[in-house]
C-alpha cells in the first residue's frame, strides 16, 4: 500500500486538478486542462507543468537521462517510462499493456544474458525480479492499480519505531530509502508533483526518506500511523481488499491528526473520486462520504469546505468510531 506525498510547495488550482486526474492513472484530459490556461490564465507553476506535459505526453520528445550505473537498469527504467506513457494515454488497455511489457522485458532479459531467469521462473515479471536483484539495486516491482509499478533505489537504512494505533501498539521496522532511480508511475504521471512517500509490507514499512520531516506530525500520522495500520491489518485481516485497507489507514490518520488535520482533510477531499479502479481516490471518496454522513445532514459538495466548523477532537473521535465499526 503506497502513501503519496505532494511535492508542490503551494496550493494551485490547475496543478491540483491535474494531480487529482493523473493519480487515477489517466492523463488524457490534461490536453483540455492545460489548454484552458489560454482563457483562464495561470501561474508560473501552471505554465511550467503545461510545458512538461506537452513534452512528455503530447510531443513525446522528453530525453530520459537515467544514470544508475547499470546499462540493464537504465534500459529497464526507460522501458517502464514507455509502458507508463502508453498506458496513461490510453494507447494500451490493461491487458495489452501487460502483454507489451512482457514482450519487451523478455527482449531486455535476453539482450543482457538473463535467459536463465526465464527458464527458472513461472512468469516474466518474476524473471525480471531476479535480474534486478543481480544488479545490487533495491527495488519494488509490483502492481499499483491501475498499472504495473517499478521503484528503484540505491541505498537504505533500518530504524525501529514504537507506533500507537487506535487499538494497539506496534514496534515497526522502518526502511529509509534514498538515491532513487525511479519513484514509480504516480511520480511519472504527475510530472514529479506527487510521489510515493512509502508503503507497507508484511515484514516492515518503507519510507522515501527525503519526502518527510521525520520530526513532524505529518510523518508521525500520515506515514507511521497510516502505514502502521496497513502493517497491522496485513496480520489481522490478510484478505482485505486494497480499497478497504486504504479506507482504514486514512481513517487512522483522521483519528490522530491535530495540527495537520486541515491539510489531511483537504488532501482527501481534493483527491477523492467515485472510481473503484483507483483505490486511493476511491478510499478518499469513501472516507469523506462516511465522515460527512456521520457529522452532517446532506451529502458533501465537492467544492465546499464544511470541516472548518468542526473541531479536531470531533473529527478524531468520529474517525476512530468509523474505523471500529469497519473492524
Amino acid at each position: 500500500m503506497f502513501t503519496s506525498v505532494v511535492i508542490a510547495a503551494e496550493p494551485d488550482q490547475v496543478a491540483d486538478e491535474y494531480i487529482a486526474m493523473a493519480r487515477q492513472g489517466d492523463v488524457r484530459e490534461g490536453v483540455t486542462l492545460f489548454k484552458s490556461l489560454e482563457t483562464r490564465g495561470g501561474s508560473v507553476l501552471d505554465r511550467d507543468l503545461a510545458q512538461k506535459y506537452q513534452q512528455r505526453f503530447v510531443l513525446k520528445n522528453e530525453l530520459h537521462r537515467v544514470n544508475s550505473g547499470s546499462e540493464f537498469v537504465d534500459e529497464l527504467t526507460v522501458l517502464f517510462f514507455t509502458y507508463w506513457t502508453k498506458s496513461l494515454l490510453g494507447e494500451l488497455s490493461f491487458t495489452e499493456g501487460v502483454n507489451w511489457l512482457d514482450y519487451k522485458a523478455i527482449s531486455l532479459l535476453i539482450k543482457h544474458g538473463y535467459t536463465y531467469t526465464l527458464k527458472n521462473q513461472s512468469n516474466v515479471m518474476s524473471a525480471l525480479n531476479l535480474a534486478i536483484q543481480d544488479q545490487n539495486i533495491f527495488f519494488n516491482r509490483s502492481f499499483a492499480s491501475p498499472w504495473h509499478d517499478l521503484l528503484l533505489w540505491k541505498t537504505q537504512r533500518r530504524e525501529t519505531f514504537s507506533v500507537d494505533l487506535t487499538d494497539q501498539q506496534l514496534m515497526l521496522d522502518v526502511i529509509f530509502m534514498d538515491d532513487f532511480i525511479t519513484l514509480g508511475w504516480s511520480d511519472f504521471a504527475t510530472l514529479g508533483m506527487t510521489s510515493s512517500g512509502g508503503w507497507a509490507s508484511r515484514d516492515a514499512i518503507y519510507c522515501v526518506s527525503w519526502a518527510w520531516n521525520h520530526e513532524s506530525e505529518n510523518f508521525a500520522v500520515s506515514f507511521l500511523k497510516h502505514e502502521g495500520r496497513h502493517f497491522a491489518d496485513f496480520q489481522r485481516f490478510p484478505n482485505l481488499e486494497v480499497i478497504d485497507l486504504e479506507y482504514r489507514a486514512k481513517l487512522t490518520e483522521l483519528a490522530f491528526a491535530t495540527t495537520t488535520l486541515p491539510r489531511v482533510l483537504e488532501n482527501f477531499r481534493s483527491n477523492a473520486a467515485p472510481n473503484p479502479a483507483a483505490p486511493h481516490a476511491y478510499a478518499n471518496y469513501l472516507v469523506i462520504r462516511e465522515m460527512h454522513r456521520t457529522l452532517f445532514v446532506v451529502e458533501p459538495d465537492r467544492d465546499a469546505n464544511p470541516w472548518q466548523s468542526i473541531s479536531s477532537e470531533t473529527v478524531n473521535v468520529t474517525a476512530a468510531r468509523l474505523l471500529e465499526r469497519h473492524t
